[in-house]
């Protein structure tokens, strides 16, 4: 039997849905409920619609898999294929990464695109 703690076994286990929304609230969203998990291997991503009609797309890295260098280069990344006009959700806040539950003993990072 393995001892190690539920949350390194189950990295997103504390990733809910009210957590996702109350991180999208905490950085100004007026988030309506609606919440659609997306297909992701490594993350979390999902479609968020908020009050005024549009939506955004909260993706939530895989905690302690990249640190934040690599999260930063990934959003410059996606700014560069979106100036090539190549379809992409590219991050809104260039160099800003969230942090949905400051507490957890496990640390979900996220960007954030309009879609």
């Amino acid at each position: 039997m393995n001892d190690a703690p539920h949350s390194s076994l189950q990295p997103f286990a504390r990733l809910t849905p009210n957590t996702v929304l109350a991180a999208l609230e905490e950085i100004g969203l007026r988030c309506d409920g609606r919440l659609q998990a997306l297909n992701s291997f490594e993350n979390r991503v999902y479609l968020v619609g908020l009050e005024d009609g549009d939506s955004r797309v909260a993706k939530f890295y895989r905690p302690d898999r990249w640190d934040r260098n690599q999260l930063l280069e990934e959003h410059a990344f996606a700014h560069e294929i979106a100036a090539a006009e190549i379809p992409l959700a590219a991050p809104l806040h260039r160099g800003t990464l969230m942090d949905p539950d400051r507490h957890a003993p496990a640390r979900h990072d996220s960007g954030l695109a309009r879609r």
